[in-house]
């Protein structure tokens, strides 16, 4: 959708215990970051094509000690055992409130389409709970139209910032093809914006 103007965006989920429970099909595995897995990552990554990251990336955005890598740095894997996907169950400030970040997540091009997102999203979120987090926020961009529609089934909704944001969702929305329910709380969610905003 090269229509979309190149806006980032915030997504936030108000009750993480409300995310959907979507396991990894039948030999499928998520496992902890090891030491060396800098590289995987990257290539990962790698396939993303709007901006590919690099190891300083990885050094800048997610610093922390080898227990805290394991524990909140996530890989799909598939029946080979090969690294398919990340996801990563982060914490951030955000709404001034510390809260829990679903932070680089990435799918190889190969595998998209079979439910795999909705496994590494459910994943992340369900480590994010582990971790103690109650709600969660996300950072991305609009034109990542596949990605948002994994994030609004999931429960999260935009957080617009300025009219330009909401005026992009409310371009894209009619285009998701979401379910009803998803569809009219997040329309909701944009109009009660405006009202915030004008009010």
């Amino acid at each position: 959708m090269s229509d979309l103007p190149d806006i980032d965006i915030a997504m936030w989920h108000p009750d993480l215990a409300q995310a959907p429970r979507v396991a990894a099909p039948p030999g499928y595995a998520i496992r902890g970051f090891r030491a060396g897995d800098e590289d995987t990552w990257v290539l990962l990554q790698s396939h993303d094509p709007f901006f590919v990251p690099t190891r300083a990336t990885f050094a800048a955005d997610m610093p922390g000690d080898a227990a805290t890598l394991a524990e909140r740095v996530l890989f799909l894997l598939d029946p080979a055992s090969r690294e398919i996907g990340t996801i990563t169950a982060w914490r951030t400030r955000f709404r001034d409130a510390w809260m829990g970040q679903i932070h680089w997540v990435a799918l190889v091009p190969a595998v998209q389409g079979r439910g795999l997102g909705h496994a590494l999203l459910s994943a992340g979120c369900a480590r994010l709970r582990h971790l103690g987090e109650r709600e969660a926020m996300l950072a991305t961009n609009i034109r990542r139209v596949a990605a948002l529609g994994l994030y609004l089934r999931a429960g999260f909704v935009p957080q617009p910032q300025s009219a330009a944001e909401q005026a992009a969702w409310l371009t894209l929305l009619p285009r998701l093809r979401l379910p009803a329910a998803t569809h009219g709380a997040v329309a909701d969610a944009l109009a009660c914006w405006s009202d915030d905003r004008e009010g």
